[in-house]
Parts: structure tokens; C-alpha cells; sequence
């Protein structure tokens, strides 16, 4: 009786917190605790959904999707299984993930949303990754609503703990990816060593971080919405910028634009190449050639 208020309970607070769209949905199905619970969540508030699980041929993937075909039996989904060939790189979840969106992109049929299960922990987890590796407002502002494949992400204001306790009240078979322990990934590493540290100064950093992304995000909206008016088009040479609006633009605009522009062609994004293409658009140097066969003039 206990364990059915206390996962009444948490079923309210998630669902208070739940990002649900109108239409179909289909979540992805990972076997893991917090797309257990997700689904599970969908279920109580009366939406009709079905799963697609991606098998990724990795050593932990038979577990994973033995554990997805229980949870889809055990909730009465529908669900598809998807077998991709994760290439060699020099990420291993950056080469599964495209993989595995690329597999889900082509899943989703006409009026159907995909949902993934990405809780506030996986926020903080991308904000610490990103501000380590150097990241502007964007990748301040975490992990997006929308992804790729068109992905929704409902759980962003739902911490894993409350995701795994319910999928544990709730009966529902999950497992714990293998991947999720490999101490090589970066994010094995923040999530094992680092959050604890962290936590230490901050018990309550998951809901902290959450609200300053959110508060970094609705900054980088205002930012991409000021970028847009500055128009950058295709040429047979490269891409031209309306230089007297890049000019006049407050100079965080001015480098966004530039910034995506000169990854667009190649070029080094750093701050001093975007200077020195500034500079260029300012009238204060004819020309700037900045790397990877990119020339600014």
C-alpha cells in the first residue's frame, strides 16, 4: 500500500512536469529505466502511444532490447524493432547516436512525434560536457525540446531519480545499459566522479541547473531570432553576407551568424576567427583567410 501512494505521488509530480505534444507518439524505447517510466507515463495519462526500440549491435545490446520487448509486453505496446551498424569513431555515442536517429527518423509516419526519454540529470550532464569542452549560450543552454529525427523530449524537468523509482514501483523490467558504466566515456566520467563532487556543494544542483538553462535558452531564442535577420546566402563560391547589416549588428549577433557561417565552409570557429571575419566586414582589413580553405573578403 505504501509503494502504491508513494508511486502515486511521483506520478503526479512527473506528470505536473510532463512536455506532452498533441498528435501520435511513439516513444523510443531504450530498455533503460527512464524510457520505461516515460511510456508508463503516457499510459496513466490516457494517450495512446507505441514503441521503437534500436537494436545497436553493441555487447550490451541484446540485454537492452531483451529488456524493451519485456517492458513493451508488460505495458501492452506496440512496439518495432530497429537493427542498425554503429561505424567506427573516435565517439562512441556520438557514432551510435547518429545511427540510431538516422534508424528513428525513418520510424515516424505522418503525424507521429517521436519522444525520447532525456531527464534533467541528462540536461546537467550535456551543460557540464559542453562547458568543458568550450560552448557558447546554445550549449549552455542544455539539451533542446526539439532534436533530431523531430524528437520531443518530455522529460526535461524530471530527474532520473524520480524516472527509475517509478519505473521500480511500477513493476516495469528494465535494465541499466553496459555502455553506461565504460569509465572511457565523458559522460561516465562527469556522472560517476564528477556530479558527486558537485552535489557536495550543491545537493539540489540537478533542479539549479535546470532552471539556469532554461533561463540561458530563452536567451539564445532571443539571439537566433535577432541572427535571422541578417541575410546569408548561397553562392557557387562559398556564402555572402549583407555586410552593412553584419556591421550594424550587435557584435554577439554578428558572431553567431559568423560563427555558424565559417563552420558551414570548414573554418575554424574560434573566437579569433570570427574577429578577424569581422574585422573584414568592418572595413578594417581587405581580407582574412582562416583555415580549411576559407577566405573572408
Amino acid at each position: 500500500m505504501a509503494g502504491t501512494r508513494r508511486l502515486t505521488a511521483l506520478a503526479a509530480e512527473a506528470t505536473s512536469r510532463l512536455d506532452l505534444p498533441d498528435g501520435d507518439l511513439v516513444v523510443a524505447l531504450s530498455g533503460g529505466a527512464d524510457s520505461a517510466a516515460l511510456a508508463w507515463l503516457i499510459g496513466e495519462a490516457g494517450r495512446k502511444v507505441r514503441a521503437v526500440h534500436v537494436d545497436h549491435g553493441l555487447p550490451g545490446s541484446p540485454l537492452m532490447r531483451k529488456a524493451a520487448v519485456a517492458i513493451a509486453g508488460r505495458l501492452g505496446l506496440d512496439l518495432r524493432i530497429l537493427e542498425v551498424v554503429v561505424a567506427d569513431g573516435p565517439s562512441p555515442e556520438a557514432m551510435a547516436r547518429e545511427a540510431r536517429y538516422a534508424a528513428l527518423a525513418g520510424a515516424i509516419g505522418d503525424g507521429e512525434t517521436l519522444l525520447t526519454a532525456h531527464t534533467a540529470d541528462d540536461n546537467l550532464e550535456t551543460v557540464l560536457i559542453n562547458l568543458v569542452r568550450g560552448t557558447g549560450t546554445r550549449g549552455l543552454a542544455g539539451i533542446p525540446r526539439r532534436g533530431l529525427a523531430g524528437a520531443h523530449r518530455p522529460l526535461l524537468e524530471v530527474s532520473r531519480d524520480v524516472t527509475r523509482e517509478i519505473a521500480a514501483l511500477a513493476g516495469l523490467p528494465f535494465a541499466d545499459d553496459p555502455m553506461n558504466l565504460d569509465p572511457n566515456l565523458a559522460r561516465t566520467h562527469i556522472r560517476a566522479r564528477v556530479l558527486p563532487e558537485l552535489r557536495a556543494l550543491n545537493p539540489d544542483l540537478v533542479a539549479t541547473v535546470t532552471r539556469s538553462s532554461a533561463l540561458v535558452a530563452a536567451d539564445a531564442d532571443l539571439l537566433d531570432e535577432m541572427e535571422g535577420v541578417i541575410s546569408v546566402r548561397e553562392t557557387p563560391d562559398g556564402l555572402a553576407i549583407a555586410v552593412g547589416e553584419l556591421a550594424a549588428a550587435p557584435g554577439a549577433v554578428a558572431g553567431r551568424v559568423l560563427r555558424e557561417a565559417l563552420g558551414a565552409l570548414g573554418a575554424p570557429r574560434s573566437a579569433e576567427s570570427v574577429a578577424r571575419a569581422l574585422a573584414v566586414a568592418r572595413g578594417e582589413a581587405t581580407s582574412a583567410r582562416l583555415g580549411g580553405g576559407v577566405t573572408v573578403t
